[in-house]
Formats: structure tokens, C-alpha cells, sequence
């Protein structure tokens, strides 16, 4: 009977073990699949880079691809995603600013996006990596972020879902140059867009930047680039090129003329913005009122605020009539950066009408003086968001030694014809006078 009684046990304990195992297995199956599914959502290792060497033609190849591939998924009836704007974007903006690429036309579901990079003048496609330079960010809808641009980001942005191109940006990053400056303040115009035929040329505006200065008034600017707008241009190359693109036909430089030489933008308004209050900060007095410290509070955890980074100071020795241009530091055309000459704030509209522009700031917030004055040795601090972040102090030097110097020079040549002729009349009266002596 007990024998029995083990065998009935052992039987109704063998299938629960069973099913309990076969579920386990299952969930921990799914679990594995659900994890491996979101973790390949956004990759960013690339593969190696292909080899190319024209910039047009490897755009025009990719854009091939790109048509070949949507044609293969029409054919067997697959969905394309979302409809993309075009197969080539061109994008242009100066050395400092910032710029966003989208990475458009992203397919539904699983996908495996990564951005490639074809440098302008480089041996061939390489990858982009987030981790090892802080000018790059990567969003949240994977787009991707350049600041502080520099020259050597120019090149083609490819985005793609595995080895399919989404969209490529064909970048151009310039170096700061003259552009014609307009005040809104002094009522200055910008200028007018011109139409020849079925091309217009105008100015393609960036948005306005942050005010320079808060509780106070201050100024902000924005940045205006050339651009040509053809109805009849490739498909590919779309319908608006800047006008020193290399992309951009040549019968537009040919139509507009004298008039293709059109200087890129900017414009300055007057603005006004709070300053904003720091309710982390706490400050602790004494018993008469004074500072003796202050302590940052984040999260509820109470500890000393860190120490803004030090002020730069240079000191520049310059000869009167020479041009100078002082730099502030972490300037860029998109941060908000002021200048102070003492104690007075230098706006640009006041510098337009005082100096008749021989003081500027340029494009990318540098000071600017040109044909240096004794006047203008002074204290030159810049400020960025409200705080002082660096220091020029200027000497000029006026040449006065060198122009002593040929003043008496002068003297001293008449002085020495002077001494010459005397020295000859004088030998010439002892000639004569031993002579009637014989």
C-alpha cells in the first residue's frame, strides 16, 4: 500500500513539473525577445567606410541607391515609411553656429539607424561617433546636433536604417568674412530679393538669437545667408542652393551677373530680457548683514556652489593706425556675448554711429577697431550671459621717436650743407690769400 500510495504522488508531481517548466522556458524566452528588440531600436556602431573621391558623384550614386531601393519594396509591394522631402539636403552656416540634422523618413517598427560622415576632401566615408566629442549630440528621435562648428565638419551626413540611406545633408561650413551689416534701430533695409526668369536670388534668415544682455537693455542678431531658388533645377540637387555652393548650376552665376556676388547677412535689433534667479542658491550673512558664504541646495542636499571658470586677460601693445581684433572666449556666432569699453556697455548701433563703423563686432561677436587711435587704448572686457569672462587691455603706441627722428633729420642734412659750404668758403679764402702773399 505505501508503495502504491508513492507511485500516485509521483505521477500528479511530473506533469506540474513540466508545465512549470515549459512556462518558465516561455517567459524567459520572451523576455529575451522583448529586451533584444528594444536594445536594437537605435545603434550607433557603423560599419567601415566605403571609398570615393567626387563629392557630386557619390551623392549621385547614393542617389541611385536610394531610388533602386524604393523601387524594389514598391515592386514587392513593402512600405517606404514616411514620404522624404528630398534625397539631397543642403545645408551652409558659418564657423560657431549650430545646426540640427533631422534624420528624416525613419521607417516604422524595428529599425537599425546610425549616421555616416564623407568628409569634404577626405578618402572616404568614416563614422560618427556621440561619446568622443562634445560638439555632437545625438537626440531623442535620433537627430543630430553639431555646435561650434569648424571648418572641418563640412562634408555628407548620412543617416541610414542599416545599410539604407534616409537622407543625406551635404554640409558646408565658412569661415567669418564680411557680410553686410543692417540695424533695425537706424531704419536700415536688408536686401531686396532679385528674380530673373524662373531663379530668384534672396537671403535665407537663421532665427534670431539670445539678447546679450539681461535686465538691461541689450542686443541680439541674426544671420542671413545667400541663397538661389530654381524651379528648373536637378531633382536632386533640390530647388534652393546657396550661392558659393558648388552644387549650385552654373547658368544661375551666369543669369544674375554682376548681381551673384551678393554678400551674405546681418541683422541687429535692440531686445530686452530678465535675468534669471538662481532659487538653488542660498546666501548666509552675520549678524551685521555681511556675506560669509553661500550654499547651493539641489535635491535637498545642501553644498557649496562651484567656482565660475577664471577670467582671461591679455594685454596687447599695438602702433597707432593698425587694425586689432579681440576675441572673447567660448564666443560663437549663436552665444550671447557684450562688450565693455570701461564701464560703458558697446552696442552696435552706437559703435555704427559714433565710429562710422571703424569699431564693429563681427560675425562671430569679435571687437573689431581698425586704424587705431590713441583713444582707443583702454580696458576692453567681454561678458557672456551677465557674467565676465574676459579681459584685453590695449596700449597704443604713437610712432613719436620715428617722427622726431626725421624731423632732425632734416635739421641735421641743413646743418651739414651748411658746415659743407662754409668749410669750402672758408678754404677757398686761405687759397686766395696765401696766393697774393707769393
Amino acid at each position: 500500500m505505501a508503495v502504491a500510495r508513492v507511485l500516485t504522488l509521483f505521477t500528479m508531481l511530473i506533469p506540474t513539473y513540466i508545465s512549470s517548466t515549459v512556462l518558465s522556458t516561455s517567459l524567459s524566452n520572451l523576455t529575451s525577445s522583448d529586451n533584444s528588440s528594444f536594445n536594437q531600436t537605435f545603434v550607433t556602431q557603423l560599419v567601415s567606410p566605403g571609398t570615393l573621391v567626387s563629392r557630386k558623384s557619390k551623392a549621385a550614386l547614393f542617389n541611385q541607391e536610394f531610388a533602386k531601393e524604393v523601387g524594389r519594396r514598391s515592386r514587392r509591394k513593402e512600405p517606404t515609411g514616411t514620404e522624404c522631402p528630398g534625397l539631397s539636403i543642403e545645408k551652409e552656416i558659418y564657423m560657431t553656429q549650430m545646426l540640427n540634422l533631422p534624420c528624416q523618413c525613419q521607417p516604422k517598427g524595428q529599425k537599425l539607424l546610425r549616421w555616416t560622415f564623407f568628409p569634404r576632401g577626405g578618402e572616404g566615408e568614416m563614422s560618427v561617433w556621440f561619446d568622443e566629442d562634445e560638439r555632437l549630440e545625438l537626440g531623442n528621435k535620433f537627430d543630430m546636433t553639431i555646435r561650434h562648428a569648424k571648418v572641418t565638419d563640412s562634408g555628407i551626413y548620412y543617416c541610414r536604417d542599416g545599410d539604407e540611406i534616409l537622407v543625406l545633408y551635404d554640409l558646408t561650413v565658412k569661415e567669418p568674412k564680411a557680410v553686410k551689416l543692417s540695424l533695425v534701430a537706424l531704419k536700415e533695409d536688408t536686401l531686396p530679393n532679385r528674380t530673373m526668369g524662373r531663379m530668384t536670388m534672396f537671403t535665407l534668415w537663421s532665427p534670431w538669437g539670445r539678447c546679450n544682455r539681461c535686465g538691461g537693455s541689450g542686443e541680439r542678431a541674426r544671420i542671413g545667408i545667400c541663397h538661389v531658388e530654381g524651379k528648373d533645377f536637378p531633382k536632386h540637387l533640390g530647388t534652393v542652393i546657396a550661392c558659393d555652393s558648388e552644387n549650385l548650376p552654373a547658368v544661375a552665376r551666369e543669369v544674375f551677373g554682376e548681381e551673384f556676388n551678393r554678400p551674405d547677412e546681418r541683422r541687429v535689433e535692440f531686445c530686452t530680457e530678465r535675468c534669471p534667479k538662481d532659487r538653488s542658491l542660498t546666501v548666509v550673512t552675520d549678524s551685521n548683514g555681511l556675506v560669509v558664504s553661500s550654499v547651493r541646495r539641489t535635491g535637498g542636499i545642501a553644498s557649496r556652489p562651484t567656482l565660475p571658470p577664471p577670467i582671461s586677460r591679455k594685454t596687447m601693445f599695438k602702433m597707432s593706425g593698425e587694425n586689432i581684433t579681440l576675441t572673447c572666449p567660448g564666443e560663437g556666432m549663436d552665444s550671447p556675448v557684450s562688450w565693455r569699453n570701461g564701464s560703458a556697455v558697446l552696442t552696435e548701433t552706437e559703435l555704427k554711429k559714433t565710429t562710422d563703423g571703424r569699431i564693429f563686432v563681427d560675425i562671430i561677436n569679435s571687437l573689431n577697431i581698425h586704424n587705431l587711435k590713441k583713444q582707443d587704448g583702454n580696458v576692453y572686457t567681454c561678458w557672456m550671459e551677465n557674467r565676465h569672462v574676459g579681459t584685453t587691455k590695449v596700449f597704443v603706441r604713437i610712432p613719436v621717436a620715428a617722427e622726431g627722428w626725421k624731423k632732425y633729420s632734416n635739421y641735421a642734412g641743413l646743418v651739414f650743407v651748411a658746415l659743407v659750404g662754409l668749410f669750402i668758403t672758408i678754404m677757398t679764402l686761405k687759397h686766395s690769400r696765401d696766393k697774393a702773399f707769393r
